[in-house]
């Protein structure tokens, strides 16, 4: 955490050198997010995808902050946009399904929990994860097999 700092200063310099540099913009983003500065972040991944439209991971990465705002319909907009373009990346499906956790729709996520387990068997917080879910629906007997 102590670099994160310097980290940021770096990158707010790189994008005043170079304001067109899609990457410098998502690197400052993912600092911001690092030090919970998560409206900054936002800003920096809106010029990210202004510079790179198709850039899936910013995307994602713009859902995150989003989600760590409780912003999570705006949040589900970035990750739909995420998923439109790499549509079997676990992290963004793992994502998205924490979102609709959120929402209380629970069948989706859960959908989706079990999605990632094929492509992740051994992804242990998906596991609980969909441990939680089923408790939501109110489903035990299947919570204790997980």
């Amino acid at each position: 955490m102590e670099r994160y700092p310097q980290a940021l200063e770096a990158y707010q310099e790189a994008t005043k050198l170079n304001s067109t540099n899609s990457d410098s913009w998502k690197k400052q983003g993912d600092v911001l997010f690092r030090l919970d500065n998560f409206t900054p972040a936002i800003a920096a991944y809106n010029q990210a995808l202004e510079l790179d439209p198709s850039a899936s991971e910013v995307s994602n990465r713009k859902g995150q902050a989003l989600f760590q705002l409780q912003q999570y319909e705006a949040a589900l907009v970035m990750q739909d946009a995420a998923l439109g373009r790499e549509q079997l990346n676990p992290q963004f499906l793992s994502d998205r399904a924490e979102t609709l956790l959120q929402l209380g729709q629970y069948d989706e996520a859960l959908g989706l929990f079990n999605q990632v387990q094929t492509i992740e068997p051994t992804n242990i917080k998906l596991w609980q994860d969909k441990v939680l879910v089923l408790e939501a629906l109110n489903r035990p007997q299947e919570a204790e097999q997980v």
